[in-house]
This record gives structure tokens, sequence and C-alpha cells, in this order.
């Protein structure tokens, strides 16, 4: 919170030169952290804008207050002065800092409808989702392993106790030694973490303040909310989370509620069933990489539901009668 007062008071013009001088070791000490977080380049320019602003509103209320002392305008306008000097080269440095780490990153997209596979400099491998990415620096691997992600992935990370493997995803960092992990931040103001092997940690990046944290066991899931911050760790279904990572779906008398959850998780739809006593139905088979429409045909063939979609948003509506 100190930190953020710090700050508040540079944007104001009411710093003075010792919570100056603490600010700017605190850049000093954590310009490292704080430059690999993607969420400052896009602050740049806004950080820029409302200084200069806040600059030229101070001179001209200066100006317009003469009960001001001569004074009290010198030391304002030093500290003022002091405080823009060693802002600009704070956000001098991020610019640079950026178009320089912008030319040594690697990245991997997954442009397609099915899921991808990559495999990391340490062995890592990296199951995308479809219109997901991954990017890292140059020296990955070397004295750490920091990945950015962007959509849908599934991680099974190769162990090394010295070099914890971090992702990046919006404000959330996933923390871990060696484990296997979802994680689904195609919305980065709701992303989920899920581990299906292992343990992990869960971090909400804020530099301004204490990073909050979550640690997560084998089966259990965490949500991070722009406006709520962390949740607490649930349980989750790992057959319906991790279903669009398989290359065969198999139903050994599955109940069409979780069927549905998983084709829904796979295929990207949304199914609606308007006769609820359908998702009680039982369903036996076992499909590949087959088309949406030819599963459900298969489906509704063997337990007699009709199916009709909507391709204008992406939705299926599920009717008939329901099992006893």
């Amino acid at each position: 919170m100190q930190k953020k007062k710090w700050i508040n008071s540079l944007f104001d013009g009411t710093i003075n030169d010792d919570e100056l001088e603490k600010l700017n070791d605190w850049y000093a000490l954590e310009s490292e952290k704080a430059l690999m977080n993607n969420e400052l380049e896009e602050q740049i320019p806004m950080l820029k804008n409302r200084m200069l602003t806040k600059l030229q509103t101070d001179v001209i209320e200066e100006n317009l207050n003469q009960k001001s002392s001569r004074k009290v305008i010198t030391r304002k306008f030093k500290t003022m002065a002091t405080a823009s000097v060693s802002l600009i080269g704070f956000l001098f440095m991020l610019s640079w800092f950026f178009s320089k780490s912008d030319q040594n990153m690697t990245a991997f997209s997954n442009d397609t409808n099915t899921v991808k596979q990559v495999i990391l400099p340490d062995g890592t491998l990296v199951w995308l989702n479809a219109n997901a990415s991954i990017q890292y620096s140059g020296d990955f691997n070397e004295e750490d392993r920091m990945i950015y992600l962007k959509g849908e992935a599934y991680f099974d990370v190769i162990r090394d106790i010295h070099k914890p493997f971090v992702v990046e995803s919006g404000n959330a960092a996933t923390i871990v030694l060696g484990t296997e992990f979802n994680i689904n931040a195609r919305n980065e103001d709701h992303i989920v973490v899920s581990v299906a092997e292992g343990i992990v940690r869960v971090e909400e990046k804020n530099y301004f303040e204490n990073d909050e944290n979550r640690v997560l066991t084998i089966g259990q899931e965490v949500v991070y909310s722009k406006t709520s911050g962390l949740s607490e760790p649930i349980e989750f279904d790992s057959d319906i989370c991790l279903s669009w990572k398989m290359d065969t779906l198999r139903f050994d008398g599955v109940k069409l509620s979780k069927a549905f959850a998983m084709l829904e998780k796979k295929y990207d739809v949304d199914i609606k069933v308007k006769n609820k006593s359908i998702n009680e139905c039982e369903i036996f088979g076992e499909y590949g990489n087959d088309e949406l429409s030819d599963i459900l045909e298969t489906m509704s063939f063997a337990l007699g539901f009709s199916v009709k979609a909507n391709e204008s948003d992406a939705t299926i509506v599920i009717n008939g009668n329901g099992c006893d």
C-alpha cells in the first residue's frame, strides 16, 4: 500500500524527497520483475500523458496562485522536476526493454481448430487449444523458465528444482517445479488454472501491493477474476476440463449432462437442453476427432432426442423425451 501511495503522490505532485528516494530505490530493485509484466508495456503511453498533463496543470496553478511564497514554489518545482526526471527515465527504460526484448522472443500460435503440441527447449510438452499462443525469451531455461500464454493450454512440465516454471497469463502467474496443469486464459479477466498432477502456486500479480496467491494440489482449480481476485481452490472434473486435448472421447455409461459438457469444452460450443430429464440418459461409445454433428447424430439415433444447430451463435438445442 505504501508504494501505491508514493506513486499517487508522484502523479499529484505532493511527493517529498524521502518518498521519492524510496520510490526510486523500489524501481531499481523491482524493475526486472516489473518489466516482465506485459501490461506495463500497454500503460507506458498512458503514464507519459498523465505525467505531462499533471506537470502542465501544476505550472498553471502555480502561476495563478499569487498567495504562495517563492520558497514554496521553488521547493515544489524542484520536487516535481526531480520526480518527472525519475519517471521519464523509468518510462524510457521500459520502452527500451520492450523494443529490445521483442526481438529475442520465440512464439508459437495455433490458428487451427485442432490441438497443436509444442516441445519447449527444456523438454516440457505444451498442448495449445484453438487460437492459443505462447511466447518465451531466447534465454529460456538458462536461468529461469518463463512463458507467456494467451488462450488455453495444457502443460506437462519437466521437473527442475533449480528453475521454477512460470506461466504468466493476464494478471495471473502460475509457478511450478514439475507437474501437469491446464490454464484457460481465453478471457484474461476470468482465468482458470486446473491441476492434473503435482502442486502449483497461482499468484495475482500486483506490483503496487502484496501479491495474493493460492496453492493447488491434484484435482483442484482456482479462478482469477479481474474484479474479485483469486478464488479459493475448488474441486473440478478433469474429464470435462481436459476433454479439449483428448484425441478420443470415451463414454462408458456417462450421463448426457457430463457428455454434453465434455463436447462443449472440446468443440467450443454451447449446448442447451430443453427437457432436463434428457441429461439423466446414459451414453456408451467412443469418438475420435469426428465432426460434432456426426457425434450428436449418433447419440440422437441411440437415445431418441432431436438436435437443432444455430450457426449464428454456435448454439445447439437438444430436445425430446427423457430417460427413466
